[in-house]
C-alpha cells in the first residue's frame, strides 16, 4: 500500500477497497446490531459510543489492509455531538477504515491525534480512507455535526507479526 505520512507514526492511504464492495460492507454494518456500550478514555471517563463486533465476513474483507495479527476488530459509531476522550489503544498498531460513502469533510467526525502537549492534528473520515497509527498515540474521535448522522468507522487493533 502507498502510505502517506501525516505525522510521525500516523499514516493514511486512500482508495484501498473496491468502492462497491466497501459500500456493501458499510451498508451491512450500518444496519447491523449496534450496542451502546463502548468507552474510550481514562478510568472514570464516561464518554460512551456505539459498538458492533465484526462478523467473520467483514473481518475477512477488511483484513487486507494489514499483514499484522488482528487482535480485535469492530465498528464504532457516533451520533450527533458524541465524541471520545483522548486515549491510547491496545496492541501495536491501529487501523481505522472510513467506510461511509455519504460522509463528507463538512460532516465533521475527524480523528484527532495529540502530537505534543499543545498541538493536535486531525484527519477527516473520507470515504475509502484507511489510517494506520501506533496504538500508543493519544487520539480521539471528534463529534460529527451533521443532523441525523451516524459516523461509522471500522477499527482493527493489531500486533506486529
Amino acid at each position: 500500500m502507498n502510505w502517506k505520512t501525516l505525522v510521525q507514526d500516523v499514516f493514511y492511504t486512500d482508495n484501498v477497497f473496491d468502492k462497491d464492495k466497501l459500500a456493501q460492507n458499510w451498508y451491512d454494518i450500518f444496519h447491523g446490531k449496534w450496542e451502546y456500550k463502548n468507552m474510550s478514555g481514562n478510568a472514570g471517563d464516561f464518554n460512551r459510543f456505539w459498538l458492533q463486533e465484526l462478523s467473520e465476513k467483514h473481518k475477512d474483507f477488511f483484513k487486507v489492509v494489514t499483514d499484522n495479527t488482528i487482535i480485535r476488530s469492530y465498528a464504532n459509531g457516533q451520533t450527533l455531538t458524541q465524541y471520545s476522550s483522548f486515549h491510547a489503544d491496545d496492541g501495536d498498531w491501529t487501523y481505522l477504515i472510513y467506510c461511509d460513502p455519504h460522509w463528507t469533510q463538512e460532516d465533521g467526525g475527524g480523528t484527532e491525534f495529540k502530537i505534543d502537549d499543545n498541538n493536535t492534528v486531525v484527519i477527516y473520515p473520507i470515504y475509502n480512507r484507511v489510517v494506520k497509527f501506533r496504538a500508543g498515540i493519544s487520539h480521539r474521535a471528534l463529534p460529527n455535526i451533521k443532523q441525523g448522522s451516524f459516523r461509522v468507522t471500522v477499527a482493527l487493533k493489531t500486533n506486529e507479526s
